[in-house]
This record gives structure tokens, C-alpha cells and sequence, in this order.
């Protein structure tokens, strides 16, 4: 880190790398506390908690303990104009003993602040290639002595955000849950202690509700979505992401068994966008094996065409409208394979009711 940084009044971090940029923060202040001599105060804020006045306080008066102030504003996209008003115009006359880090996991936030801050001032965390969460992933184990199969890395990582900060907490918890095993050494992690892991943590996610599409499973579905969503694990773009993955997984496993493969052979060579993408772990392949009874290749091109609308659509509505979106979608999914609802038909089922006389409601497994 360039020790020019230190003297810098204001910095802006962008992009949705959030562990790089959380190393970035922490080596940051640690230089600032040596530069001071271990007195730098740290202060914390969200753009949510700043209309009080107290960052700003914080930022023009002088402490009675520290020599330096070490201040960090999160969501700095979310800042209100009256707050960026108030930015700006500290940008202009800064504390010299005062160092204000604005962060954001976006890669761009008001234009005005922007500017102010210069690009000299900017440090952007972009999201991490795939070869490069696989690699770090792969020295992360190294690291604690063990080793990961290529198709473990594939199943892990539809398991977690796009970022090193959420890659961190997950292996780590892994890791744990694999000394509970007693393997013998060197460990070697196979997808199936992987699939293993996501039983024993019973933590709902993509994945778990993957398996109740498979199986049409319409209350399963919603259940765990609901779990996801009273635990914060509804993150659109990591939600839609592993739908679109193992659809994708699932539609080149019915393009091979249509083929002529057997299932075995098809499991072994299924691929994603031209990357293995192999189904190994019996659980696993138990999911695929019930889905492929239940969907045909239009089934899934229809259901990759409905949740790419969704996602688009979530991106234009207000985010409280999110969940009954997305619940359509599941509905879509299992009742109709990723057709559009019958007239009067979209609700039937999501609130519990049986169909009218009227309307006959489409198999559930054909």
C-alpha cells in the first residue's frame, strides 16, 4: 500500500470485492496508528446513521485521546444529498489530522462526490474471475494442510458470494466441520464432504432449494426461500446466480441423456458454459436423477428464459416487492416448467388454495 495514501484527506473504495477491500481498511488504519504512533481513533459509520451530524463532528474536532481520526463511512452509495452536500464540501477544506474512507460495494456512487475525491483517490475491488476464486480457494485449503478436487471447488463455490470475505467465513466453517470427521491425512475434500457439509450446517440456500425444485416440490420451495429470506441469505445476484448454474448443469445432463448416454456417462461429462461441471456425491446425483425425471431440455429453456426475467425485473421494482416475484417464479417453475400462468391461474398454489372447477391445473409430474 503506498504510503502516499496516508496523506490523503479522503479515499474512495469501490466494487463488490468486500474481503480485499476489508484487508485494504484494516492495513490502512494499521499504518496510520504506526504513523501516529498508535494513536489514530478509529470511527465507523453507515450512510443510514450520518444524518445525525456525528461523522462530521467526528471529522472537524480534534480528539482528547488520539492524535489522528480514522474515519470510515460504509453504503457511501446510499448517502443522502444533504450528507454528500456536507462531503463535498469537507473535500474541500479537510482535517489534516483526519483521514475519511468512503466505501461502497458498488463501482460507482454519486457523480459530484466522485469527482471530488479524484480518480487519484479511488481504489476499485472488482469481482474475482472464476480462475481466480478457484485458485484462491485452492491456497485457502493449502493453507490448513488440506487439498480440493476440482469438483469440490465447482460445488463450493455455488455455495457462497463472489467474494473473498464471504469465501473466508464458509471455508473456515468448513474446515471445522471436516476435523469433526477425523479424515485421515493428507485430507483431500471430494464433493461429497462438501454436499456433506450443506446437510450437516442445514443452512437453506440455492442449493437446498434446488433439490425441492427437482422434486416439484412447491411448499418445500417456498419454505426455504422463506428461510433465506428471515436469515438474510436472499441475495438476488448470488440467488439467481446458482439457479442459472445448475439449470445450465441440468439442461446439458438432459441434452446427453437425450444422446443416448447413460446416466452415469452424462453425469460424468455434464458441463456449464463449456466448463466441467461433472455431478458426482450420491445425494447429488440422487437431485439430478429427479429432476431429469421431472423436466425435459424445453422445460429448461423455458425455465432459464422466465428466471432471467425475473432477475431483470428485480431490478426495476421496489425491493419489498422482491420476495412475491420471486415466488411466482418457483410457482412457474414446479406448476407450469417455466411456462406462463394459465388466465387466473398465478396465484393458485402460493396461497393454499385448490384450483376452481373452472380451471384444470397443469401435472405436477409428467
Amino acid at each position: 500500500m503506498p504510503a502516499e495514501e496516508l496523506k490523503q484527506p479522503v479515499l474512495l473504495l469501490l466494487g463488490p470485492e468486500t474481503g480485499k477491500k476489508s484487508d485494504y481498511v484494516k492495513k490502512l488504519y494499521k499504518q496510520c496508528c504506526d504513523a501516529c504512533g498508535g494513536s489514530s481513533e478509529l470511527h465507523r459509520f453507515y450512510a443510514f446513521d450520518t444524518e445525525d451530524g456525528e461523522a462530521m463532528e467526528v471529522l472537524r474536532n480534534s480528539s482528547l485521546f488520539a492524535d489522528h481520526r480514522f474515519v470510515v463511512i460504509s453504503q457511501a452509495d446510499k448517502l443522502s444529498a444533504s450528507m454528500v452536500s456536507q462531503i463535498l464540501a469537507y473535500v474541500k477544506s479537510p482535517d489534516p489530522d483526519a483521514l475519511l474512507v468512503l466505501i461502497s460495494s458498488e463501482y460507482s456512487v454519486n457523480k459530484k462526490l466522485q469527482q471530488a475525491v479524484g480518480k487519484d483517490r479511488t481504489v476499485m475491488f472488482w469481482e474475482l474471475f472464476e480462475n481466480q476464486k478457484k485458485e484462491w480457494l485452492q491456497r485457502h485449503f493449502s493453507a490448513k494442510g488440506m487439498d480440493i478436487t476440482h469438483d469440490a471447488v465447482e460445488l463450493f463455490l455455488e455455495l457462497v458470494e463472489n467474494n473473498t470475505q464471504e469465501m473466508r467465513s464458509v471455508a473456515d466453517q468448513f474446515s471445522s466441520y471436516l476435523i469433526t470427521l477425523g479424515l485421515p491425512d493428507p485430507v483431500m475434500i471430494t464433493e461429497e464432504e462438501v454436499d456433506s457439509f450443506v446437510y450437516h450446517s442445514k443452512q437453506e440456500s440455492v442449493f437446498t432449494l434446488f433439490a425441492k425444485l427437482a422434486s416439484r416440490d412447491l411448499a418445500g420451495s417456498l419454505d426455504i426461500f422463506n428461510t433465506m429470506q428471515l436469515a438474510g441469505e436472499f441475495i438476488p445476484a448470488a440467488f439467481f446466480g446458482g439457479l442459472f448454474w445448475q439449470f445450465r448443469r441440468l439442461q446439458h445432463f438432459l441434452e446427453l441423456l437425450r444422446d443416448r448416454w447413460t446416466p452415469e456417462e452424462a453425469m460424468a461429462k455434464t458441463e456449464v458454459l463449456g466448463n466441467k461441471a461433472a455431478i458426482t456425491g450420491k445425494r447429488n446425483k440422487a437431485v439430478y436423477a429427479e429432476a431429469a425425471e421431472h423436466y425435459t431440455v424445453k422445460d429448461v429453456r423455458s425455465i432459464l428464459m422466465q428466471t432471467q426475467q425475473c432477475e431483470s425485473m428485480l431490478r426495476e421494482i421496489r425491493s419489498d416487492m422482491h420476495p412475491l416475484i420471486v415466488e411466482l417464479l418457483l410457482y412457474r417453475i414446479i406448476r407450469r416448467s417455466g411456462r406462463a400462468p394459465l388466465p387466473g391461474e398465478a396465484y393458485y398454489g402460493l396461497i393454499g388454495v385448490n384450483y376452481p372447477d373452472n380451471l384444470t391445473p397443469p401435472p405436477s409430474v409428467r
